[in-house]
C-alpha cells in the first residue's frame, strides 16, 4: 500500500509523456470532452431505468451509447463552434489586419 501510490504516480507520468498509437476512428474529431460531458449522465440514466449494479456491465452498456453522444456533439455543436471562433476572436481580427497592412 505504501509504494502504490509512488508507483501509480509514476506510471501514470510515463503513459502521458509517451506517445500512444491512436485510434483512426478518433483521428476524425476531438471526442475526449463530449465523453466527459456526457459520461455521467448517460450512466445515471442506465442505473436509473435498467438497475445495472456492476460496474463492469455499466462500462459496457453505457460506453457505446456515450461515444455516439460524444461523436453527435462533436460534429453538430464543437466544430461548428470552433469555426465560428475567427470572427470573434482578437487575435484573428488584428492577423487579417496585419495582413492587409492596416496595422
Amino acid at each position: 500500500m505504501f509504494l502504490s501510490a509512488p508507483l501509480l504516480t509514476y506510471l501514470m507520468a510515463f503513459v502521458g509523456v509517451t506517445k500512444l498509437p491512436t485510434v483512426p476512428f478518433f483521428k476524425r474529431g476531438d471526442y475526449s470532452y463530449g465523453i466527459y460531458l456526457y459520461g455521467f449522465p448517460v450512466q445515471q440514466t442506465m442505473v436509473h431505468f435498467f438497475g445495472i449494479e456492476s460496474i463492469l456491465a455499466l462500462f459496457v452498456v453505457s460506453m457505446p451509447v456515450i461515444v455516439l453522444f460524444a461523436v453527435m456533439s462533436w460534429h453538430l455543436v464543437e466544430k461548428p463552434t470552433l469555426a465560428l471562433r475567427k470572427n470573434f476572436s482578437m487575435a484573428a481580427r488584428m492577423e487579417r489586419a496585419r495582413q492587409r497592412g492596416e496595422a
